[in-house]
């Protein structure tokens, strides 16, 4: 045991030194990126410092821009065997859908996993056989779909099985995956914070998806959904509002969201004549709704952005709402600005600045 104390402390005492040159351990938090990755690596798995992965537990590795080579992926599985405490894994930027056998040796039980592989991937679905105690998946890949459209016009989508992750409640995908939770059987799953990618999709499966998706009104408690990209053509500004709307009445038709609290908008331009149509389909299909964030990804050219204004259009529609965050400039995409804007005694709307990294995680929070 004393030496077990000693490896560690000498351990901690070789991260305090690290930290300065990379940047990348905060108290149990690794966070490393491009060439950074091969580099931590190197030093997690090096004689006498392999102590160093039982400190770790939550380890963020994303390749970026740089593509690593097998030898550089076996480095990167031999780093992850000794994270042996770890409980929260981000793994992005990994070149193929079949690097997933890095997580073959994987000792850890995770919360939450987060990746660009397809989670049907095989080593992913055999990864997470292994992890039942896991909450939260993320995934930026759609699914791969079995065989080319049937006569029907549909996709027959690999299944994502009930036994892997029971206990999932919280689940950010491309919208295709649903279908692949659907694979199945229906959907099982306690989720109660939903963020669906609607971009890149082919319409037939965009309808599919659209349904799938209404099967999980009855415990999903906050929803977000991204459409920043809704055709390749070029088309008004009108019909991006009216997609949106769209959208929400589609998920909405026949199906009562009674759970549904928060709702998250990252949305296409926007034209202001429009708000009007959408705030009254909000309202006539989530009438719960509490809080609203919409994130439009650009502004009408020349208009002036004024939230209060416009919240004050969704406050009149929807009666349950009391806070509605809104994008007000997109131009700084590494810098936005978000305005919060709540519902005072007297129909007044007072607006605040809000923090786009706290913005980002709402849909995850259970406060709001």
């Amino acid at each position: 045991m004393l030496i077990l104390r000693l490896a560690v402390q000498r351990s901690a005492l070789f991260l305090s030194h690290l930290t300065p040159l990379l940047g990348i351990w905060t108290g149990g938090v690794v966070n490393v990126r491009g060439i950074s990755v091969i580099a931590f690596c190197s030093t997690i798995t090096s004689p006498g410092l392999q102590q160093i992965g039982k400190q770790v537990r939550k380890m963020i590795i994303d390749f970026d821009d740089v593509r690593p080579t097998r030898a550089g992926l076996e480095l990167v599985s031999a780093a992850l065997s000794l994270l042996t405490n770890l409980t929260d894994l981000t793994l992005m930027g990994l070149p193929s859908d079949n690097d997933g056998w890095i997580l073959r040796g994987a000792p850890f039980s995770l919360d939450r996993f987060v990746t660009n592989l397809p989670l049907v991937s095989k080593d992913v679905l055999d990864f997470l056989a292994r992890q039942p105690n896991v909450t939260e998946l993320g995934t930026t890949s759609p699914p791969p779909h079995t065989a080319q459209p049937q006569p029907q016009g549909t996709y027959q989508y690999y299944p994502f099985p009930n036994h892997i992750a029971p206990r999932l409640t919280t689940l950010d995908c491309p919208a295709p995956f649903l279908l692949s939770l659907l694979a199945a059987t229906p959907p099982t799953r306690p989720l109660t914070s939903l963020r669906v990618d609607l971009n890149r999709m082919h319409s037939l499966v965009e309808g599919d998806a659209l349904t799938a998706l209404a099967l999980f009104s009855g415990t999903v408690e906050r929803l977000s959904l991204r459409r920043s990209v809704l055709r390749t053509s070029p088309i008004s500004d009108s019909m991006v509002a009216m997609n949106m709307a769209s959208v929400i009445s589609r998920v909405a038709t026949k199906r009562h969201w009674p759970k549904l609290r928060f709702l998250e908008m990252r949305d296409g331009k926007y034209n202001s004549t429009t708000i009007p149509s959408l705030a009254q389909s909000i309202s006539t299909c989530f009438p719960h709704v509490e809080v609203l964030v919409w994130a439009p990804a650009s502004h009408p050219a020349g208009s002036k952005v004024v939230a209060p204004f416009i919240a004050s259009i969704f406050f009149t529609f929807c009666r349950s709402l009391r806070r509605f965050v809104f994008l007000e400039d997109a131009s700084d995409l590494q810098n936005k600005k978000f305005v919060s804007v709540v519902k005072q005694e007297g129909g007044q709307c007072r607006g605040t600045s809000v923090d786009a990294e706290d913005v980002e995680n709402m849909w995850r929070s259970n406060t709001f």
